[in-house]
């Protein structure tokens, strides 16, 4: 039991949650994971584009909606930080 040792998490604050989509097909991030895994040199490629999509919301320079607290709708997906 975690809890016991004193390993424990709560959420403190929400800083943003963002479609899946917008990562994913926007800003190619499945891309950047396999050509990294391909590479075998870490993950540079694709921890810039995560990164980016929760530090604007400008989608020219990587970033992604943030859409308020995370309920799904329609189906989506959601990433929250």
């Amino acid at each position: 039991e975690a809890w016991a040792t004193g390993c424990t998490w709560s959420v403190q604050k929400r800083l943003k949650t963002i479609q899946q989509a917008c990562l994913l097909r926007n800003h190619n991030f499945l891309q950047y994971c396999k050509a990294d895994i391909l590479e075998d040199k870490g993950f540079g490629r694709s921890m810039k584009a995560l990164e980016a999509a929760f530090a604007s919301e400008d989608s020219s320079l990587g970033g992604c909606a943030d859409v308020g607290e995370p309920v799904a709708q329609d189906g989506e997906s959601m990433v929250v930080v």
